[in-house]
């Protein structure tokens, strides 16, 4: 399989990332809000989409993500709008550069389900170490979908698999179901669970 890194590099080299803007944010902002949360993480921020527009919304952000060029992209745009946020490169599913009981929020749009059901599940647990008490989680993770199907791919486990073709040729992506969600976020109340065709978003708070 190809680096994983040298993949998302080139996906955003060559400017092919651009994913449709997940409209349910703006109910997210709202509800954070309402929380009165302050300090944001987004996991897997890419090229910075939504760390610019949580930027505007006043709240004190941060950022994470396995590729140099999305994080350069980021920090570029940054400059240009004059918005703040302290970004760094790094793997979501591995131990986070963050304090315990750090953030007041974490989102991942997605992102979090690029990984094996172990790599998950230690990420799972780092979301919850740097998470304070009563602070909420906003995931989109993968459902198994029509899309998965016309696209050419091979199982490496049971709801994993990696496609054989296109930018994101040998990344791993794990499917979720509403059973799994439950099962792997125990820790983590649910407040909010929809879907889409291909997604669902949870919405959690750490108890």
């Amino acid at each position: 399989m190809r680096n994983i890194k040298e993949t998302w590099n080139k996906i955003y080299q060559s400017g092919s990332m651009d994913y449709l803007f997940e409209e349910d944010i703006l109910n997210i902002i709202k509800i954070f809000k309402k929380n009165n949360l302050k300090r944001i993480l987004d996991l897997g921020c890419g090229s910075g989409k939504y760390i610019e527009l949580l930027s505007r919304e006043g709240f004190e952000i941060y950022g994470i993500d396995i590729s140099e060029e999305a994080i350069k992209i980021a920090k570029a745009m940054l400059r240009k709008e004059n918005l703040n946020a302290e970004l760094v490169i790094g793997l979501i599913h591995e131990k986070l550069p963050y304090n315990d009981n750090f953030f007041d929020g974490i989102i991942s749009i997605k992102s979090f389900y690029h990984g094996t059901l172990s790599e998950i599940r230690y990420g799972i647990s780092e979301l919850e170490r740097i998470l304070k008490p009563d602070g909420l989680i906003y995931l989109t993770l993968r459902k198994k979908a029509s899309k998965v199907r016309s696209v050419p791919h091979k199982y490496i486990a049971p709801h994993t698999y990696v496609p054989l073709e296109g930018n994101e040729k040998d990344l791993i992506h794990y499917f979720f179901n509403k059973k799994g969600i439950k099962k792997e976020f125990y820790r983590f109340k649910l407040i909010k669970l929809s879907r889409s065709k291909d997604y669902y978003y949870f919405l959690g708070k750490k108890v």
